[in-house]
Order: structure tokens, then sequence, then C-alpha cells
């Protein structure tokens, strides 16, 4: 006995529990952006009504988040810019031959 899909669906109901962070999508990703921590946005969706924690707000921000249209965090003025290592020697000799290398290098002082 074969089963169309409306009969079907007219004897089951989906299983699938509906996200209590769906009605706040805009609004979670909006703070994201903004910069607003997980923590920060749990609080907030508290005030509203709607109890979960950053761990559920983690979960929720990397299923709709992909790599290529992630929300880049601002960058803190109070940060450091990341410091530049220095070359190495043999980096920054490249371009010398031995006996340009040889006379700026003190050899014996590295022995």
């Amino acid at each position: 006995m074969t089963m169309d899909i409306t009969e079907f669906k007219n004897r089951a109901s989906p299983s699938a529990i509906p996200s209590k962070l769906a009605a706040f999508e805009k609004d979670i990703l909006h703070l994201h952006q903004e910069g607003y921590t997980n923590i920060q946005i749990t609080e907030y969706l508290s005030h509203n009504g709607c109890k979960v924690s950053h761990q559920a707000i983690s979960k929720f921000l990397k299923k709709r988040l992909t790599k290529k249209d992630a929300i880049p965090k601002p960058v803190s003025y109070a940060e450091k810019p990341p410091e530049q290592k220095p070359q190495k020697p043999s980096q920054a000799s490249e371009n010398l031959s031995w006996n340009e290398f040889r006379n700026k290098t003190d050899v014996e002082s590295l022995m």
C-alpha cells in the first residue's frame, strides 16, 4: 500500500522544534556585528523573555554565519597592532653575494 505525501503530512506533524532564538535573529546578528559578546547578547535576550546560555548564542551564530559572510568584529583602538617579526639574517641577506655577506657579518663573533 502506497501513501502520497499529502496523506502522510495529514497523519504526521514535523518533529522539529523551532529555535527560541529565531524570533531574535536580526537582533542577535546586529549586536554581534556591533561587537557585543555572547554573554551581553544573552543578557539582552533575558530582558526580552528569552533565557538561553551564551553557548546557545555561539552555536546559533556558527550555524548562521559562514566564513564568507561572517561579520567582522570591530577593532579596538586600545589594541596594539601586531608586531612584525624581525627578518632572519638569511632572509635579509638573500640578495647579497657571499663576499658581501661575509664582509657585513662578523664571522668570528658568531663562532
